[in-house]
């Protein structure tokens, strides 16, 4: 069993499950920052806003 917030694919731990790229001109609505290439999210349905344009 792992501690909450470790293990796990990384777009699930980085609330990215669409896994978008990280790119500094871009400043996504719910973005926390980035985890290697991958932008990490306060929620996980940020990148699904994103896509979807909701």
């Amino acid at each position: 069993m792992t501690k909450s917030g470790q293990g796990g694919a990384v777009g699930i731990r980085n609330k990215n499950p669409l896994n978008i790229e990280y790119n500094e001109r871009n400043n996504w609505k719910g973005q926390t920052g980035r985890n290697g290439r991958f932008c990490t999210f306060s929620i996980i349905s940020g990148a699904f806003v994103l896509v979807l344009g909701c």
